[in-house]
């Protein structure tokens, strides 16, 4: 099985989210579907490291060639620090900073040639514990007053078919 419907079928055996009414296999057999596309897409998941806490510089803030970030829509625009921007589990935009992906995808863009797609989804101050498919937490999302109930793990898969309707998953 290719790790996309490894994914899927992970994300839909969770009592929380449960499988879409048309059911898994009508999902499953999509997934190949997802594979074509402009993008090599990748999740950055984790912790504050992936958000970003490194402190930004001027050169930061600049439009990266052919890399992308999956928007609070769903939708790919041009990727500019902090990454972890449309994380619809992070914590305030004022502490959002410099993360690894900006230079991973640099990287890859210049040894693929190729358009990148990331989905960038973390969390400051989260444990390994909190991103278990059976999990629900109770957190302030952005710069919301308010808790609300969030799947990590869920939000995570759901980001990555949000982005799989553009590319190729190539890496977590």
């Amino acid at each position: 099985k290719s790790l996309p419907q490894i994914l899927l079928k992970s994300h839909y055996q969770n009592k929380f989210h449960p499988p879409p009414s048309d059911g898994f296999f009508s999902l499953q057999k999509n997934v190949d579907n997802y594979c074509e596309g402009e993008y090599d897409v990748y999740l950055l998941l984790g912790q504050s490291n992936m958000a970003g806490r490194g402190e930004m510089l001027e050169e930061d803030y600049a439009v990266i060639p052919d890399v992308y970030l999956l928007d609070s829509e769903g939708k790919p625009v041009p990727a500019a620090g902090p990454m972890n921007i449309y994380s619809s589990i992070r914590k305030t935009d004022a502490i959002q900073a410099m993360g690894p992906g900006a230079s991973f995808a640099k990287t890859i863009t210049e040894q693929t040639g190729r358009k990148v797609l990331l989905v960038v989804n973390a969390r400051g101050g989260s444990s390994i514990n909190d991103w278990r498919k059976d999990l629900v937490s109770y957190i302030k999302v952005g710069n919301s007053s308010k808790y609300t109930s969030v799947s990590y793990f869920g939000e995570a898969l759901r980001r990555a078919q949000q982005a799989m309707q553009y590319g190729a998953l190539k890496g977590i």
